[in-house]
C-alpha cells in the first residue's frame, strides 16, 4: 500500500508510529495546511515521508499514492474521500459525516465502490493488527 495521509493532528502523530513498522506500507505523501508545514515536515523526516503537500489536488495526481487516508476533521470526511475515490484512489476512513441530503446521496454511490474501505471502530484496529500491535 502506497499511502498519502491527510491531516498533521493528533491521530495523525498516533497513526505513523504505528504503521512505520508495517513492511506492506509505503509512506508517500502527507498533505498539511499551509500554517503546520513545520509539523509535517517534522513528521516527514522523522517517518520518511516521501512528500509534505499543501495542495490536495497535488497528492491526488501523485501516481505513487494507491491509498488515501482520511485523516481530517469529521466535517471533512466526506468531501476528501469522494475526491480521492474520483480520482481512482483507494480511501481509508473512519467515518463519512452527513451534512445534508446530498452527502447521504453522494456516499450511497461512492459507498458501493470497492476502494472505499469505511471503518466504524478505530485505524488501531485495522493497522495494529497488521503491525502486531494489537489494542
Amino acid at each position: 500500500m502506497r499511502l498519502g495521509i491527510l491531516g498533521t493532528g493528533k491521530i495523525v502523530q498516533d497513526f505513523l508510529p504505528m504503521v512505520k513498522s508495517i513492511p506492506a506500507i509505503e509512506l508517500v505523501g502527507l498533505l498539511s495546511t499551509p500554517r503546520s508545514v513545520a509539523r509535517a515536515r517534522e513528521l516527514q523526516a522523522t517517518y520518511r515521508i516521501g512528500t509534505v503537500y499543501t495542495d490536495y489536488a497535488a497528492l491526488l495526481a501523485d501516481t505513487t499514492i494507491d491509498t488515501v487516508y482520511v485523516a481530517l476533521p469529521n466535517s471533512l470526511h466526506y468531501d476528501y474521500a469522494k475526491r480521492a475515490l474520483q480520482a481512482g484512489k483507494n480511501v481509508i476512513c473512519e467515518k463519512l459525516v452527513y451534512v445534508s441530503g446530498i452527502s447521504v446521496n453522494g456516499t450511497n454511490r461512492i459507498g458501493r465502490s470497492p476502494r472505499l474501505s469505511v471503518n466504524r471502530s478505530n485505524y488501531e484496529s485495522v493497522f495494529g493488527k497488521l503491525s502486531g500491535n494489537q489494542t
